[in-house]
């Protein structure tokens, strides 16, 4: 008994290139990027949520979490944040 054609394991090196979309040189120096509409929106609702829980929840702990929540997945999807992003208080 053989092994199927399907079943075969990919490799380290082949699993990571096909997770992660080919950006050009320009895109990269330019910050601009592609993305589609839902991980702008994903993006837009955790910088929202993150914003809500700093400021008017007074739950700072939450706030962190959701603010590195946001920027993993801004750096995931290859979208840039402005430093206006983030507000640093004491």
């Amino acid at each position: 008994m053989g092994k199927k054609r399907g079943d075969h394991v990919p490799d380290a090196v082949g699993a990571a290139r096909a997770g992660n979309q080919a950006v050009s040189i320009r895109e990269e120096n330019s910050g601009k990027t592609r993305a589609d509409a839902a991980s702008l929106l994903r993006l837009q609702h955790l910088q929202r949520l993150a914003a809500w829980a700093c400021g008017e929840a007074r739950v700072a702990p939450v706030g962190a979490l959701l603010g590195r929540r946001l920027a993993g997945e801004a750096e995931a999807a290859g979208i840039p944040l402005g430093a206006s992003t983030f507000v640093c208080q004491r």
